[in-house]
């Protein structure tokens, strides 16, 4: 399986639409779209730190899911 199926995966994993998780990470509609399609709009596959940048805004979401954490109500401290 491939990091786009993967990130395809993981998001219907946890019953999310692409504007649900657009909505929680900045990323829109369309980037995750591309991200779970594997190119760019250049056609050509993302850069390793294209990557790691959406991997970690996905991390803070399964966190958030988790903990049932409103990110709105969160705090810095």
């Amino acid at each position: 399986m491939t990091e786009s199926q993967r990130s395809r995966a993981w998001r219907a994993s946890l019953n999310m639409t692409r504007q649900q998780l657009s909505d929680l990470t900045g990323y829109s509609p369309e980037a995750i779209y591309l991200f779970e399609r594997g190119l760019g709009t250049t056609n050509k596959p993302h850069d390793p730190k294209a990557w790691q940048r959406y991997k970690l805004a996905c991390l803070a979401v399964r966190f958030l899911k988790h903990y049932k954490t409103d990110l709105n109500q969160w705090e810095w401290s």
